[in-house]
């Protein structure tokens, strides 16, 4: 068990976000956490990774637990992030934001090895941060974490306002980092792009843990589907 997240309860500021939210991760899988917009997916991915403390609870990576520590020591111990807003420098080039990020780590991934993943951006590595599309973005920021090698990979819907064609080139793109032995956390509201890709699904609403199990089981739900995450 790669990641356990037990009974955490997260708050902003005197707002009672998360009730209880559990979940585990097997090193190598890649899992998916699913619900309708505001029901609490980035709080739980932004808790796991320190950016939002929980008040109580468990999170243990890899056996030891991270729940308080800071995002930089969470980061340094092999998790990654990639935030929805993607959050990328407009003022420095493609390359110059790939190089910044990388250290030694769990993989070994370097800009040569970024490249074969995303093509793409080196025809565009001295093009700046604000010079380049919503889906370019998505994959510097991606690639960019994966400059830190990290062990675990957490991903902010990362389809969020991808034309439909970019969002398959981008589950393509997460299917070949499946390969990399890379376990992998998505957080969607989309059924599709998120179900195909992983092995493992959590559905939660207004905060709470409200199914888990696997992609074909919750597909076959019309019930579950229809209350948690029907438009």
């Amino acid at each position: 068990m790669i990641l356990q997240v037990k009974d955490i309860h997260t708050f902003y500021g005197t707002s009672h976000i998360l009730f209880g939210i559990s979940l585990d991760i097997d090193e190598g899988e890649t899992v998916c956490v699913l619900g309708r917009n505001g029901a609490g997916k980035t709080t739980t991915i932004r808790s796991i990774m320190g950016l939002t403390r929980p008040r109580t609870g468990s999170i243990k990576f890899k056996g030891k637990e991270i729940l308080g520590q800071s995002a930089y020591t969470i980061s340094r111990a092999g998790i990654g992030f990639v935030p929805e807003d993607r959050r990328v420098f407009p003022s420095l080039t493609v390359r110059e934001q790939l190089e910044v990020a990388h250290k030694e780590g769990f993989g070994n991934w370097d800009l040569d090895k970024v490249f074969g993943l995303f093509p793409h951006l080196k025809n565009l590595q001295r093009h700046k941060g604000n010079q380049i599309s919503g889906g370019e973005q998505q994959m510097l920021t991606i690639g960019r974490t994966l400059m830190g090698n990290p062990e675990l990979l957490l991903l902010d819907e990362p389809s969020e306002g991808l034309a439909p064609l970019v969002v398959e080139a981008l589950a393509e793109q997460i299917r070949k980092l499946m390969e990399e032995d890379i376990t992998i956390l998505l957080s969607e509201m989309g059924l599709g792009f998120a179900v195909e890709l992983s092995n493992q699904a959590f559905v939660i609403d207004k905060g709470e843990n409200k199914w888990s199990g696997t992609p074909d089981k919750l597909l076959e739900n019309e019930d579950l589907k229809s209350k948690y995450l029907a438009l």
